[in-house]
């Protein structure tokens, strides 16, 4: 994808795919390159948080959003601060309010 705002909007798109069925994750494919190696975990503080920060990356080419708060969907993968593993991914933003 060449437009920024465009990659921007179906990166989106995925997430709230992803965030409404997490367990699909895994067969849903990447807006940057289109592998099946999406990943969405959420970065919590304590056991019984209800919202976290959303990581979102592709693990074939390292692309993703930006971490984000967001309510806990039913079934996300949940990980305590401080054991999560992220790579260092490019971040796919939005580029239309510059």
């Amino acid at each position: 994808m060449s437009d920024p705002h465009t990659a921007y909007e179906a990166w989106i798109n995925r997430y709230e795919e992803a965030w409404h069925s997490p367990s699909s994750v895994p067969t849903m494919s990447c807006p940057s390159c289109g592998e099946k190696s999406l990943r969405l975990i959420f970065r919590i503080e304590t056991a019984d948080a209800e919202w976290g920060t959303a990581i979102f990356w592709c693990e074939s080419c390292l692309h993703g959003l930006p971490p984000l708060r967001a309510p806990l969907p039913d079934g996300g993968e949940r990980v305590l601060r401080g054991f999560e593993v992220v790579p260092n991914y490019r971040l796919v933003i939005d580029d239309s309010a510059s």
